[in-house]
């Protein structure tokens, strides 16, 4: 690691997300959303499923580094899950709010599957997951 300047915030496209994403949820089209900070993607998808007791298969394209992927903690960026019925609409009020977008994959089964052009990145049960974010604090006490 080293040391550097923080991602920079633009407050144009994190206003047009914001407004987008609140749209969905209003229209009803939005199951779930959680912010990508802290720990970046990985870290969002697996508090997603925590909070969800469910999996994700996730398959990603990019022209990113895998550990640059999974775990930057850039700007402006919202994980939302919706149901097959709602995934046009949404992609369609996005797009009309000026919100770039990319569809990750697919909710459900027991585990967090997370592949980066191609090659598996990150796969564990959701029960270990949860049983990691659970012993995190009291393991670090000890």
């Amino acid at each position: 690691m080293s040391e550097g300047r923080p991602p920079e915030l633009n407050l144009g496209t994190e206003k047009r997300l914001l407004d987008g994403v609140l749209k969905a949820i209003q229209s009803g089209l939005v199951q779930s959303a959680h912010d990508v900070s802290e720990g970046g993607l990985a870290a969002a998808l697996a508090e997603s499923c925590i909070s969800g007791n469910v999996g994700a298969e996730v398959e990603w394209s990019t022209d990113l580094r895998s550990d640059v992927a999974l775990f930057s903690e850039s700007q402006s960026r919202i994980v939302l899950s919706v149901s097959a019925d709602h995934k046009n609409s949404l992609e369609k009020l996005l797009q009309e709010a000026g919100v770039p977008f990319t569809a990750l994959g697919f909710v459900g089964g027991s585990k967090l599957s997370i592949n980066i052009n191609g090659a598996s990145a990150l796969e564990e049960s959701v029960e270990a997951l949860k049983s990691v974010w659970e012993d995190a604090i009291p393991c670090l006490m000890n």
